[in-house]
């Protein structure tokens, strides 16, 4: 790690953080207010990685502001805090990509967790693979134990332990959608940092996509939300742009419909060179189960089911004001930083457990990071931070041959000691209340002012005041984590209440059902609708709704299975009519047989005509079949539908 200590040197720093030609990832560090070195594992960020990228302390209060002052505001880092920059310079048009990592207590493992994550990412796209192999990194197997920490910890087939860290697999893909335990993994081991590396096992998005046909029902993940389109993505390497028109019925507002995050159904419409889909006028069936990126591995998108006990979004009538939802308090959770599990910061029985099972059929520690381990895992204790509201006064403190003698305070300038001539950073922490008594924070009184002077007289009072404003520093680091934590669990809610939102918008949107006098004639019509919505244009040509007969019993039927229904059994009669059913493994197609036993003869009729049953709903109690009848010439003649158990009329 390079310390540096002179403005001169910061300047240089600074220089090549926003030099274009630079290849190399650089990790920069500040320490707190008071402090000689950072809060975060250095030696754990060294370890790590492994030398693949340029690591920096900033460690006196004139290199602080030297580096701040000759970087953008958006990308400064100070007070404690650290960042890391990718190479070049383009990340200058959107430095917020690239936040600041804050540690709440020394050696923060949850935010040396973090740091690393976000400079292993930036490695991987830059050189790592490439740079490491002539290291000494060698193809190894072995089994998945288990997770802490976001890291999955792989128990060698050639013994040992090694962690799988999804910044190096699938940046920005949590670890339970990319492992599970007990899976078998193969990879490139690095003995020095312990990484396993399983990027080349990851399923090439051409075989991953091969079930996704046109016309099915997949799962996406919105990956960003534009004014007038948003972008989905099948695949981590494969992202769709959908227009507003194929994202949202009437005028909704997108942002209103969707958050990036949101996994949501959608029909493909073309397949390559160009994949598109559309996310509205979705057949009422189970999606294709979306594949492993991982050989072995758990889906990599899954839907999330509605909170219990959420409120749903009633409909409204054209034009009317939606009332805004009440939004519950959310439960208290564990402190944590986002995208870090909360078992990060205080280890779950299951999490120990995998641990000392490790130990003890290895007899050594297993190779999860240290910045990864949770402090109760590695033997650390956290300095406690006081919950003690703090009360700035003036009083003065008895005088120590330490606070005759007060060094600077590295990480802000010395008290007393002029500004250098470069800006200060304009990034001033605002202070923030809590919504609850015990976690009030009180700021310095308005009269308060700042010790103007370090010296023989007053060095005291400076002290006991720099001290309080310490603990006012911890303080605020402290509802700082509490607020993240409120803030996480209020966008939880409301992607509930975007989906609720989603689904009734389609509902007040769809155009109201046509009337008419002749039940048969209505039907066909409704028929022709899911066709035009169900096949796109360029393939209607093709995939012909053909002719077809409505049985005299077949359209009772249908009204008393209830209009919950209705859209159902108007797209699967276009599967059967189009021929399309029998190749969809969801409908279940086959004869109808006179009796249950699997020997009974296949029902026919007098003119020939065949029986076939096909499946509206799978795996649920009662589920809906349809029945209906193929004459030799193969004209369909819809016959009947109801529950599994229920018999046709033949």
């Amino acid at each position: 790690m390079n310390t540096v200590t002179t403005a001169a040197a910061a300047e240089d720093l600074a220089r090549n953080v926003t030099d274009a030609g630079r290849t190399r990832v650089v990790v920069v560090l500040t320490a707190p207010p008071g402090e000689a070195q950072p809060w975060f594992d250095v030696e754990e960020i060294l370890t790590s990685l492994g030398g693949d990228a340029d690591v920096h302390l900033l460690a006196t209060g004139e290199a602080v502001w030297a580096f701040c002052a000759r970087i953008p505001e958006a990308a400064q880092v100070l007070g404690g805090a650290g960042r890391v920059y990718p190479p070049g310079r383009a990340w200058l048009d959107d430095p917020t990509r690239f936040p600041l990592r804050f540690p709440a207590v020394p050696a923060d493992a949850v935010a040396t967790a973090v740091l690393v994550d976000d400079a292993l990412a930036m490695v991987a796209r830059a050189n790592w693979r490439s740079g490491r192999i002539a290291a000494g990194r060698r193809r190894v197997t072995g089994v998945v134990k288990g997770a802490v920490a976001n890291r999955a910890l792989v128990r060698l087939d050639a013994g040992g332990f090694a962690s799988i860290t999804p910044a190096l697999t699938v940046p920005g893909i949590p670890l339970e959608r990319l492992v599970s335990e007990g899976q078998q993994v193969t990879g490139l081991h690095d003995p020095a940092s312990r990484w396993l590396d399983v990027h080349d096992s990851l399923r090439p998005a051409s075989q991953f996509l091969k079930a996704y046909k046109v016309g099915r029902v997949v799962l996406v993940e919105v990956a960003r939300v534009e004014q007038d389109h948003l972008v989905v993505r099948l695949h981590p390497d494969v992202e769709v742009r959908v227009e507003g028109a194929d994202a949202a019925r009437g005028n909704a507002a997108l942002v209103t419909l969707y958050s990036p995050g949101d996994v949501v159904r959608a029909v493909v419409v073309t397949r390559p060179p160009a994949w598109a889909v559309r996310l509205v006028d979705v057949p009422v069936e189970e999606p294709v189960r979306a594949a492993a990126l991982l050989p072995g591995g758990p889906a990599w998108l899954v839907e999330r089911a509605p909170e219990q006990g959420a409120a749903s979004v009633p409909a409204a009538a054209p034009g009317a004001v939606m009332p805004r939802p009440a939004v519950p308090a959310p439960p208290r959770k564990r402190p944590g930083v986002p995208g870090i599990p909360r078992s990060a910061t205080t280890p779950s029985k299951r999490e120990l457990d995998t641990v000392r099972r490790a130990e003890r059929e290895t007899g050594e520690p297993p190779a999860v990071p240290v910045a990864a381990t949770p402090a109760a895992l590695v033997g650390r204790r956290p300095v406690p931070l006081t919950a003690t509201p703090v009360v700035m006064t003036p009083a003065a403190a008895p005088k120590t041959a330490a606070s005759k003698s007060a060094a600077p305070s590295p990480g802000f300038p010395s008290p007393g000691v002029p500004k250098p001539a470069t800006p200060r950073p304009t990034a001033t922490p605002q202070p923030v209340h809590s919504t609850s008594p015990a976690g009030a924070v009180r700021l310095p009184p308005a009269g308060l002012k700042p010790p103007t002077r370090v010296g023989k007289s007053g060095g005291g009072a400076g002290a006991a005041e720099f001290a309080a404003l310490l603990q006012e520093f911890a303080l605020l680091e402290r509802e700082r984590a509490r607020l993240e934590t409120r803030v996480e669990s209020l966008n939880e809610q409301l992607r509930d209440q975007r989906s609720q939102l989603r689904k009734a918008v389609a509902e007040r949107a769809a155009d109201a059902p046509a009337v008419f006098a002749d039940p048969e004639f209505g039907f066909r019509h409704a028929v022709l609708g899911a066709w035009a919505r169900r096949i796109p244009v360029a393939e209607q040509a093709s995939v012909p709704l053909g002719d077809f007969r409505i049985g005299e019993q077949f359209l009772a039927s249908v009204e008393r299975l209830g209009a919950s229904y209705r859209d159902k059994v108007l797209s699967v009669t276009v599967e059967i009519v189009c021929g399309l059913a029998p190749s969809l493994p969801s409908r279940e197609v086959h004869r109808y047989r006179e009796s249950e036993s699997g020997g009974s003869p296949y029902v026919t009729r007098a003119d020939g005509a065949a029986l076939w049953r096909a499946s509206l709903q799978a795996g649920t109690a009662a589920a809906r079949r349809i029945h209906y009848w193929i004459l030799p010439g193969g004209l369909v003649e819809l016959c009947h539908v109801g529950v599994h158990d229920e018999r046709p009329p033949h």
